[in-house]
């Protein structure tokens, strides 16, 4: 059987399982920008009759973060930012954030030794003390009784308003800071996030129709709906953050919109030393390098940890395989390596020290540059981390290893 037909039966059987998500794409690119395989499954809405495309339109949701850190550094090679210098200097108005207290009480503004020592490098690791209210309860909690945006509402005071819910540089925990980070790279090119991405990333890989952060009516027109699980684990369709259309604000942790093969070819700039497919240079090869190296300290606190939720009908406990070490490099999490035995690749196939992450929505990437494959699927369903999606994924993982081996 081909990688084509069996990438395709594992889509099928998951859409067609009782309860299953309505429709699914799954790509996997080598690093000469070879498409391997392009399947999709289902359907685009659950209960409609348009079946799902490869060229349909999701929101990618903290997909979104490896991009911005591409624009990120991209202005860190070129000398407008630096990773460990103070933010502050750049985006001054992030010394007056709030400190989440250990009562749920916010102090305004938090420490300045600690606002004050935050870098990009902190920012792009998730070390630089912020959280999610998504994953995190007591910021939940205090982001429900002031009565504000959130960070799905596509205004920058639902992500950015909140506070630090630690100190700076003594804990990894899964965060806002690649939104900060995106503040920094539209402060100093002088252009939105958007049109940043648009000139340097996006057009030069030829994907600017088929990744952006507002919706043309073509686009809306392939856009695949959203789903969520109510209290009974049943699957129905809902309607889509208010970010997915025409947000005021640009989040750079999850506010683009894009296809399978826009952000494969994407991840195809990481197999190839920083150039895409149509031999766009993007990055630097040593800048390339330097993002899949571990950036958190050994032994600092939370990485590896269960991510519990803050709000659980957005996502599901996030947990970490067991026998798995991570890290976390610029933009992406990072199997260090089997423990059991040590060195092994995880059972996918997927190589240590490769690259992965995800987003909200169920959509999950890996990039591995040791053996020059990316993978990818696309889902539109809440709770994040379903196992509907996250079994197929794998699956299909393994049947694309077993095709290169």
């Amino acid at each position: 059987m081909s990688l084509a037909a069996d990438v395709q039966s594992i889509l099928k059987k998951a859409v067609t399982a009782p309860n299953g998500p309505a429709g699914l794409v799954y790509g996997a690119i080598d690093a000469k920008g070879s498409t391997l395989v392009l399947e999709a499954a289902g359907l685009r809405a659950l209960g409609g009759e348009e079946p799902m495309t490869t060229d349909a339109f999701f929101a990618l949701c903290s997909m979104t973060k490896l991009l911005t850190t591409i624009a990120a550094m991209q202005l860190v090679e070129q000398g407008k930012l630096a990773l460990d210098d103070p933010i502050h200097a750049i985006l001054p108005e992030i010394r007056a954030v709030g400190q989440l207290m250990p009562d749920g009480s916010v102090s305004t503004p938090a420490r300045p030794e600690h606002t004050e020592k935050i870098t990009l490098r902190m920012l792009l690791t998730h070390t630089a003390g912020f959280g999610y209210a998504i994953f995190h309860p007591q910021l939940a909690a205090y982001q429900r009784a002031s009565g504000g945006s959130d960070e799905l509402s596509g205004l920058r005071e639902g992500t950015l308003g909140l506070p630090l819910a630690h100190e700076p540089g003594t804990r990894w925990m899964y965060s806002i800071g690649v939104d900060w980070a995106g503040e920094a790279v539209s402060r100093v090119s002088g252009l939105r996030l958007g049109d940043y991405l648009k000139q340097n990333l996006f057009a030069p890989l030829g994907i600017d129709e088929e990744i952006t952060f507002h919706l043309t009516p073509d686009q809306a027109g392939l856009l695949a709906a959203m789903h969520g699980r109510g209290e009974d684990g049943v699957l129905q369709v809902m309607d889509h953050p208010p970010f997915v259309h025409d947000a005021p604000w640009e989040s750079g942790g999850g506010g683009a919109i894009g296809t399978l093969r826009a952000y494969l070819t994407v991840l195809a700039v990481l197999l190839n030393g920083g150039v895409g497919p149509n031999g766009a240079r993007i990055l630097t090869e040593d800048t390339v390098k330097s993002m899949f190296i571990n950036q958190v300290p050994e032994g600092m606190p939370g990485l590896g940890e269960t991510i519990i939720p803050g709000r659980p009908e957005l996502t599901y406990p996030v947990t970490t395989p067991p026998g798995v070490r991570t890290g976390w490099g610029l933009s992406f999490e990072l199997n260090l390596a089997s423990t059991s035995p040590p060195g092994d690749p995880l059972p996918s196939g997927r190589s240590a020290h490769t690259g992965a992450w995800a987003g909200l929505a169920n959509l999950y990437y890996t990039v591995d540059p040791t053996k020059g494959v990316a993978t990818l699927i696309m889902s539109q369903s809440v709770p994040f981390f379903d196992p509907a999606v996250t079994g197929p994924f794998l699956e299909a993982e393994k049947a694309v290893y077993a095709s290169i081996n």
